[in-house]
């Protein structure tokens, strides 16, 4: 036998081993999910109507509503009764991450409000809100992107 064929279905022969071997550790292990499933919450205290451009001014350079699609920050769709750190497809922060925090009315806006404040180590960049009617209005346009 060629030593040079055996050698070539040697390492071939490994390397599906190895691919098999990762495919069922990684089958133990399921994946984060790329998109939220919200628990309903209450109607939000907002104008939906207002959050639209509040969304644009404040949220939409870095933030999407399409599910999978991230911009220097996760997608939103979603968000309004959602796990805080929960997507898949987007590295949290480490607090965040291990918040386990409800993206509630009230932690929604104490976030746009004061990210810093809330988790030290966000990587979110905010313009400062005039107040939290513009967060109220956002969350409650957020609050109807299920």
């Amino acid at each position: 036998m060629n030593t040079k064929r055996r050698i070539n279905f040697i390492g071939s022969l490994s390397a599906a081993i190895v691919v098999s071997a990762l495919m069922m550790i990684s089958a133990c292990t399921p994946a984060p999910p790329s998109t939220r499933s919200p628990t309903p919450l209450a109607d939000p205290s907002g104008d939906p109507v207002a959050g639209v451009e509040a969304f644009k001014t404040y949220c939409g350079q870095c933030h999407e509503l399409t599910p999978g699609l991230n911009r220097r920050a996760p997608n939103l769709k979603g968000i309004y009764g959602s796990k805080a750190g929960f997507l898949g497809d987007y590295e949290y922060s480490a607090q965040i991450k291990q918040s386990n925090l409800l993206w509630n009315e009230e932690n929604l806006i104490r976030y746009m409000m004061a990210p810093k404040q809330m988790f030290p180590d966000t990587k979110m960049l905010v313009d400062q809100l005039p107040d939290d009617k513009q967060a109220k209005d956002i969350m409650a346009f957020l609050a109807t992107h299920p």
